[in-house]
């Protein structure tokens, strides 16, 4: 398991042991809930996912926030996941007509699956190695 990996799933972990209001706390503290004039960003976090040294601009976005006008009323929310690599990027965002639950679970499904996916390569990349001739 890469470095990368291995910090995604300490991440998750740690995130799911949290409490709601250690989580706030943790990503107040951490700036990633900011709040700028006219929008308010909960939540903007970005990760390369190639060494720092690469040429390869493979990224992470996650991103939740809202569009604001007078008086604090509520104009849009906008929230997604995007990830990149190089010359392609795919965006999955959280629909006007469906529910933010609807949304959160379309992410735990993606999250499940990805989770099956990297056990399945570590396993078939363990099972090579053991059957390489020293």
């Amino acid at each position: 398991m890469s470095h990368i990996q291995e910090r995604a799933r300490a991440a998750i972990e740690l995130i799911d042991s949290m409490t709601e209001e250690e989580f706030l706390l943790s990503a107040r503290e951490a700036g990633a809930i900011v709040e700028k004039s006219g929008s308010k960003v909960h939540w903007n976090e970005r990760a390369w996912l190639n060494d720092r040294d690469s040429h390869f601009t493979g990224s992470m976005v996650c991103f939740d926030g809202e569009n604001v006008i007078n008086q604090g009323k509520l104009l849009d929310r906008y929230t997604f996941v995007e990830i990149a690599s190089c010359h392609t990027k795919v965006r999955i965002h959280a629909d006007a007509n469906s529910s933010m639950e609807a949304f959160i679970e379309k992410l735990r499904v993606m999250r499940s699956e990805l989770d099956g996916f990297l056990y399945h390569l570590d396993d078939r990349e363990n099972k090579a190695k053991n059957n390489k001739w020293g």
